[in-house]
């Protein structure tokens, strides 16, 4: 009888558990180490990168006019293929913004994840998403709770074309219905 390594306990956390109750150990390293590896939804990702020239358009919210700002985005795959990292950096209200997504794919999972940081914020937002459209779209519906708020707003990351993608962001209006509040449109430089 064979048994999972001790060096992949800490990278196998609560996630091999299951895998052991389901057969020999042997079996169990084998399942987890599949699971570790990138597959095709990795690649999915992996064609969203590539750096970017954007225009931003905010909608009017809160009696401010809607506006439209340029941006750069920066996308490349990150620690050897198994996670998209897209730096996005624009200028608002006089200030530089960068905020980092990173997208992933969780095989024992088997659905994409978000992870987002901003310079603007202390605050990281994750959550799990669906994969559309054999990987051109990426939906992800995210719970918030601030201390002055809890909202769940939807983020869409959708390739339009060869070189292209846009990045949408729906939050909740006062009734709590999706309104579109800002949509980047990304164009691959040549």
């Amino acid at each position: 009888m064979r048994i999972l390594p001790l060096s992949l306990l800490p990278l196998a956390g609560l996630a091999a558990l299951p895998l052991l109750a389901q057969g020999n150990a042997g079996d169990a390293t084998a399942r987890y180490l599949a699971l570790t590896r990138p597959g095709p939804h990795h690649e999915h990702l992996a064609a969203f990168a590539g750096s970017y020239d954007a225009r931003m358009r905010t909608a009017q919210i809160e009696g401010r006019p809607a506006s439209e700002t340029k941006a750069t985005v920066e996308a490349r795959m990150i620690l050897d293929g198994r996670f998209l990292e897209l730096e996005i950096k624009s200028q608002g209200d006089g200030r530089t913004m960068t905020v980092l997504h990173i997208l992933g794919h969780d095989n024992a999972r088997e659905r994409p994840t978000q992870l987002v940081l901003s310079n603007q914020s202390t605050a990281v937002t994750t959550g799990d998403g669906v994969c559309e459209e054999h990987g051109k779209t990426l939906r992800f519906d995210v719970f918030v709770e601030t201390p002055t708020a809890k909202m769940t707003y939807r983020t869409v990351y959708r390739r339009t074309g060869e070189g292209e993608f846009a990045i949408a962001t729906f939050m909740p209006d006062k009734e709590g219905k999706p309104f579109l509040m800002n949509e980047m449109l990304c164009t691959r430089r040549k």
